[in-house]
C-alpha cells in the first residue's frame, strides 16, 4: 500500500529502514548496495528527506551518517505508517492473514495467557481495528 504513495521504491526502502530501529543511524554509501539501488537515487532521497527535516545528517571523516531527527513534527504518526504498512506490522498482516475467529476463541477457552496479555494490552491494528477484536473476544463460543 505505501508503495502506491511514491513514484519509486527508494524511499518506501529508507524509510522502513531507518523506522526499524528508529534510535540507530546508516552510513548513507551503504545503503545503496543494500537495497541494491541507483547510488543517485538513494542520495536523492536522503538529501530530500533531510531537507525536510526528518533525516539529520552528520560528517564523521569521509563517511556520511544519517539517522531519523525524533523531533520531526509528524515523526510518531509516520513511524505508525511505516510499521503498520512497510515493517513489522506488514509482515505481521500477512502471517495473521490466515487466522481466524475460531483460532482466538480457541485460545480464550483454554485461558491462554498470551491471548489475555493481548487483549488487555494497548494495541496497534494491523488488521481490523480494536472494536473487531474485542467483539470477536465477547462472541467467541464457550
Amino acid at each position: 500500500m505505501l508503495q502506491s504513495l511514491f513514484s519509486s521504491q527508494v524511499p518506501v526502502k529508507l524509510l522502513t529502514h531507518f523506522f526499524t530501529p528508529p534510535e540507530e543511524r546508516f552510513y548513507a554509501c551503504a545503503l545503496s548496495r543494500q537495497f541494491e539501488e541507483h547510488h543517485n537515487a538513494v542520495w536523492q532521497e536522503l538529501n530530500t528527506l533531510a531537507q525536510i527535516g526528518l533525516l539529520i545528517s552528520e560528517q564523521d571523516v569521509n563517511v556520511k551518517y544519517c539517522h531519523l531527527n525524533p523531533k520531526f513534527p509528524i515523526y510518531d504518526e509516520l513511524k505508525r505508517i511505516i510499521l503498520k504498512t512497510s515493517g513489522l506490522g506488514g509482515a505481521l498482516r500477512e502471517a495473521l492473514v490466515h487466522l481466524g475467529t475460531a483460532e482466538l476463541g480457541q485460545r480464550l477457552r483454554d485461558g491462554d495467557p498470551f491471548t489475555r496479555n493481548v487483549l488487555n494490552g494497548p494495541k496497534i491494528a494491523l488488521t481490523g481495528d480494536e472494536d473487531a477484536l474485542r467483539h470477536a473476544a465477547e462472541t467467541a463460543p464457550d
